[in-house]
Formats: structure tokens, C-alpha cells, sequence
């Protein structure tokens, strides 16, 4: 799902040096290991995808064979939010808050009943260790 979203975005990705980067696809790797984890003990969690960005995280995670019940919540601003929903499915399950990772507002909007995982893939490499 990931190459045919590339392939569909009229955009250079060379301008920010070598396309085909190995460490992207090794941290979804990480990500989902560790995200399916915690589903595995909590398969009714809520999954929220801090600054979400155009990753296929939920669609690789529901092909897992983890179940059908987890939910996810995509927090991202609001033109990616807007992207997302013109490039990919948006099913059922997955709740979108346009908006900041960074305004905790979106915490309202989680339902913590099930268990709660948050994943912040797309944000960490923007981050300073401060």
C-alpha cells in the first residue's frame, strides 16, 4: 500500500536525498511489532497515531491477523488529514482529529475503556532529545 501511495503523488521524494531509505521501512517494522503487541493483550485498545503523516500503519496492523476490534485515531494537522483522506481508505475504525499532536486536546477524544497505545512514528524524528 505504501509503494502505491508514493506512485500516485505527482512529487520529487529525491529532493531529500536518497529514495529508497531502508531505516524508514526497519522503524514501521519496530513500530508495528511493538504496536502489535500491546494489541495482542488489548484487542479492543485504541491506537493513537501522533502526526500520522501518509504512513499505513492501521492497514498493515488490520491484515496482521490481530483481530478486527482495535480503533485507531490519526491526530495530524489538518491539510495532511485532508491528503490522507484523498489517497487512502479511511475505514470504519479509524477516527481522524485534525489538529496538532502537539495541543493535547485530542486526548478528549480518546476512548481509553479498552486500553490505550500511542505511537508517535511520524513525530520522533522531529523531535530534539531536550
Amino acid at each position: 500500500m505504501a509503494v502505491q501511495l508514493v506512485d500516485s503523488i505527482d512529487f520529487d521524494f529525491a529532493k531529500f536525498g536518497y529514495t529508497r531509505r531502508q531505516d524508514m521501512a526497519l522503524r514501521s517494522l519496530l513500530f508495528d511489532r511493538v504496536t502489535s503487541d500491546y494489541l495482542r493483550d488489548h484487542p479492543k485498545a485504541t491506537v493513537v497515531a501522533l502526526a500520522e503523516g501518509l504512513q499505513t500503519s492501521f492497514y498493515r496492523l488490520d491484515a496482521a491477523g490481530l483481530g478486527h476490534e482495535f480503533r485507531w485515531l490519526s491526530v495530524d494537522l489538518e491539510p495532511m488529514i485532508e491528503l490522507r483522506n484523498k489517497l487512502l481508505p479511511k475505514p470504519d475504525r479509524v477516527t481522524q482529529c485534525a489538529q496538532s499532536a502537539l495541543d493535547f486536546s485530542w486526548m478528549d477524544h480518546v476512548d481509553t475503556t479498552d486500553g490505550v497505545f500511542i505511537t508517535a512514528e511520524g513525530l520522533l524524528m522531529y523531535l530534539q532529545p531536550e
